[in-house]
């Protein structure tokens, strides 16, 4: 934002530098903002680029795959400080794409929203630009749909329905059991949990728990 409170125009282009090596960096997708003094570089872009990048000795140098030396920079505090010019005359910016940059960086935003800020002075004029639909913004307005609810319901006398499970454990037991089973009355939501050694266990854990709550 400026000083005034007005949002800083931002545009993206390609831009061609000569640097003190006497190569030409070609850089695309530069965000370009009138009001900044330094002209910041990304090593990850530069990565990205296909360069290779050598720090040593407080000195960083772009390379080639070749291992060509394209550029050279000084360490100066957390920086490295790079000597080079803009070529203008081949300089290709572009400025009327604010919509869609601004559109993904405020998390794909509506249109309507957009110019509301506008209209406060916090993003370019957006108006009459149209937003093309990504899968992005499609995706996240998509409603999912509704689970169909049914009202809880019990049986009405204990032991008409028992709900049962058979579960495995990482760590054995002090007697030597690997598995538990539970049974779980529908009605009194009272639990009985059994360790068991071998899941053949199973049955014979059943028959003594309903011999003994019958």
């Amino acid at each position: 934002m400026g000083n005034d409170g007005s949002s800083t125009i931002i545009a993206i282009g390609t831009v061609h530098l000569e640097t003190s090596t006497g190569c030409k960096l070609v850089l695309r997708n530069v965000r370009h903002v009138p009001d900044i003094k330094l002209n910041l570089l990304s090593g990850g872009v530069l990565d990205d680029e296909g360069f290779n990048s050598l720090l040593a000795e407080r000195k960083w140098k772009l390379l080639t795959q070749g291992r060509m030396v394209v550029a050279r920079a000084q360490k100066m505090r957390s920086l490295y400080v790079m000597q080079a010019k803009v070529c203008q005359e081949e300089a290709n910016m572009v400025d009327n794409d604010f919509s869609e940059l601004w559109h993904k960086r405020l998390a794909h935003m509506s249109l309507k929203g957009m110019e509301i800020l506008s209209k406060k002075n916090f993003l370019p004029d957006v108006a009459g630009m149209n937003l093309k639909p990504s899968v992005d913004c499609l995706a996240g307005k998509q409603h999912k749909v509704a689970f169909h609810t049914c009202s809880p319901s019990r049986r009405r006398n204990t032991l008409d329905l028992v709900h049962t499970d058979v579960c495995s454990m990482d760590v054995r037991s002090l007697g030597g059991a690997q598995y538990y089973v539970n049974f779980i009355d529908d009605y009194s939501r009272k639990v009985w949990a059994f360790l068991l050694k071998t899941k053949d266990q199973v049955f014979q854990v059943f028959q003594r728990f309903q011999a003994k709550e019958n």
